[in-house]
């Protein structure tokens, strides 16, 4: 059984599990969070700290495989994910190293969940409480009621025939009711403005553009021999957007290839490649089909992507034609250089530098992208 950490399936962000595969026989494990930094190596409570600290888990269950350690916001917050971390249980001497998953932490403003103990630090968290201004003091009321009248009973018929008192109740009621009609139908005919704009806005977006397209078949071709009886040459790859699949299924179109589960990661890499080389339909299938590939933990796959997202070079604008967007290039650099490629290092460091000489920062998206990647470089 491996060690595992997920996020926990319970809470919302900024809570995750973490699952070892060992015996503890403690029931308040504290356990320490260490990663390769210069001067800031160990996780504490408020953050990352020059000296070693030991933590506590906001709750601790034994499960079939171990022990299961609850963190909260005190933890989650303060790990970018695919962060390389050593996590050690002291009191057993065991250690071992982990990456740490995409977990979503918990922004200050959201409403923390505390259901179980040692969650005071999650408490923290919540939203203060509004203060409510006392109410003023009942005043005694001095005003006195004028004398009544004395009840005189009535007899005879009523000053109101009923059916004269139904036709004035219909016209009360009948204004009240147009005013709803009209109010009715002025949100019904704003909402089908609103949905004919976002009908438009998504007719307008490359991949449902790509969708409306017709398939496209990845064909192999093979020329004929020469003339003088030579060998054949190696086999061409040709992209036939007009081409259909034959009878005995033996030939599948990009796009089933994309979407087949159980294609290699490679093959949808190379696919992706060759079909980037084509037009504006076969660069869409290509994305998708490198996005995919990436997606699957294929370290070529990830290198591509991050340098398609770099600001630095120009392949984004072949890409995607508006913009950059270095989140999702450091994103994809750290991925790759987890699954081997030393070169995403390189590629990571140098965009973090470039990042950091941007003037006043560069924009949000810049600096965003500097404060989760290269701050804790």
């Amino acid at each position: 059984m491996s060690h595992t950490i997920q996020q926990d399936p319970r809470r919302a962000a900024g809570y995750a599990w973490i699952e070892l595969a060992v015996l503890v026989s403690s029931d308040a494990v504290c356990f320490r969070i260490e990663r390769d930094h210069p001067s800031k190596p160990y996780l504490g409570p408020q953050g990352w700290q020059a000296t070693s600290e030991d933590l506590k888990p906001a709750h601790q269950e034994t499960i079939a495989s171990g022990v299961r350690l609850h963190v909260g916001p005190s933890v989650v917050n303060h790990i970018p994910e695919y962060e390389q971390i050593t996590l050690l249980l002291p009191d057993i001497d065991f250690s071992t190293q982990l990456v740490w998953p995409p977990i979503p932490p918990l922004r200050l403003g959201h409403r923390a969940v505390v259901d179980g103990p040692g969650m005071s630090q999650e408490a923290a968290l919540q939203e203060p409480a509004i203060p409510q201004a006392p109410l003023p003091p009942p005043q005694a009321d001095t005003q006195t009621e004028p004398p009544s009248e004395p009840h005189q009973e009535l007899t005879g018929r009523p000053s109101l025939d009923p059916a004269y008192a139904r036709i004035a109740l219909d016209d009360a009621i009948r204004p009240k009711r147009s005013g709803a009609i009209l109010l009715g139908s002025f949100f019904g005919l704003i909402m089908l403005i609103a949905a004919g704009f976002l009908a438009w806005y998504l007719y307008q977006q490359p991949f449902i553009k790509d969708l409306l397209k017709p398939e496209q078949v990845v064909v192999e071709t093979t020329p004929p021999p020469a003339a003088n009886g030579s060998k054949r040459t190696p086999t061409d790859r040709v992209i036939d957007p007009n081409a259909a699949p034959s009878a005995g299924g033996s030939q599948r179109t990009a796009r089933e290839k994309i979407l087949d589960p159980n294609t290699p990661p490679d093959q949808l890499f190379q696919l992706g490649v060759d079909l980037n080389k084509g037009g504006s339909q076969e660069r869409g299938l290509g994305f998708e089909a490198i996005f995919r590939s990436a997606d699957r933990n294929y370290a070529e796959a990830a290198l591509w992507m991050a340098r398609a997202y770099d600001p630095r070079l120009e392949i984004w604008r072949e890409v995607f034609g508006d913009r950059a967007n270095p989140v999702n290039a450091l994103r994809y650099y750290r991925r790759a250089a987890i699954l081997g490629l030393q070169e995403a290092n390189t590629d990571e460091r140098a965009l973090c530098d470039w990042l950091k000489q941007r003037p006043s920062g560069g924009g949000d998206e810049e600096k965003s992208a500097h404060e989760t990647y290269c701050a804790s470089r």
